[in-house]
């Protein structure tokens, strides 16, 4: 009976243990626990992290909490790396370093595309050499500047190699994105050209339409005048000169109002073309495009 009774509140104990929850990303660095570096720390942080990421070609995250436990640190730092996805697409150059504090635990979870370089023996060497003395003197934010600057000096060979591969990916995504946009500037240009041709046949049928119509109001006007009156030099089917100088008026107008037109819808396309530009322009921030979240269990860990 004892045993039942044992079983019973192990298992119940189990079911309440619950996982340490993933965070979510909220940039290159994330101070999730009770450490927290001043605010001038955290920006030189930040810097270096966009340095590495620009020069090296190397994405990297940092991440520092209390405790991952119930979880170990290999078994969390993996799941933060899936969840965050840190790496390019197709070349997966993404570094996640997790730090316990109150476990006394940190690990560099590395991207399978760096695992030739950053290998688990030279990451465990990084912690345990550059990281591992200042940590135990309670110097967190030391210890994690000099991981980040040791990660910089590690793949700063790699860089043609992983280079050429973001080249190959940027210039396929610019020619794809340069032929859309070329497609749709053309086919809306084709459009506008057809809907104008369009719309000056209309214009062109209606100002014939009204100089037939205006000219038959003169024709039936002059008619009754001459059976009113005795005509000083009757022709039939004579158009008053005034016929001529009120179409030719009314076609100056016309000609004036499409001129004005085109000139108003013009002006509003390049208007909005370069609201558009400039908004695209002002917008920035220290998130990073992600999508290489392929780790396949590289890295390793440490303690102090």
């Amino acid at each position: 009976m004892k045993n039942y009774i044992t079983t019973f509140f192990i298992a119940l104990f189990s079911t309440l243990v619950v996982a340490q929850e993933i965070p979510d990303l909220n940039g290159r660095v994330n101070f999730n626990g009770s450490y927290q570096p001043t605010e001038i720390q955290k920006q030189e942080l930040i810097k270096s992290l966009q340095e590495l990421d620009k020069e090296g070609k190397v994405q990297m995250a940092i991440l520092v909490v209390d405790s991952v436990k119930p979880s170990t640190i290999e078994q969390f730092s993996i799941k933060v790396a899936e969840k965050w996805n840190v790496g390019k697409k197709n070349v997966n150059n993404g570094v996640i370093f997790v730090v316990a504090t109150k476990d006394r635990k940190a690990r560099l979870e590395v991207g399978r595309g760096l695992e030739g370089v950053l290998t688990d023996a030279m990451t465990s060497r990084i912690q345990k050499e550059k990281m591992a003395p200042l940590f135990k003197k309670g110097d967190y934010f030391g210890g994690i500047k000099a991981v980040v600057n040791e990660v910089k000096v590690q793949t700063a060979k790699e860089i043609p190699i992983i280079s050429a591969e973001l080249e190959k990916q940027d210039k396929g995504s610019i020619n794809s994105i340069v032929l859309i946009l070329v497609s749709i500037f053309g086919l809306g240009f084709v459009g506008f050209i057809v809907w104008l041709v369009n719309n000056n046949k209309k214009q062109k049928l209606k100002q014939e339409e009204e100089l037939k119509a205006l000219s038959k109001q003169w024709r039936d006007e002059y008619r009754n005048n001459q059976r009113k009156y005795k005509p000083i030099n009757p022709v039939v089917g004579a158009v008053p000169k005034a016929t001529t100088n009120r179409a030719s008026s009314t076609r100056s107008r016309d000609s004036s109002a499409d001129d004005i037109a085109t000139g108003a819808i013009l002006g509003s396309v390049l208007s909005s073309s370069s609201d558009d530009d400039s908004r695209k322009s002002s917008s920035s921030s220290d998130s990073f495009s992600s999508g290489g979240g392929d780790y396949s269990g590289g890295g390793s860990s440490s303690d102090w």
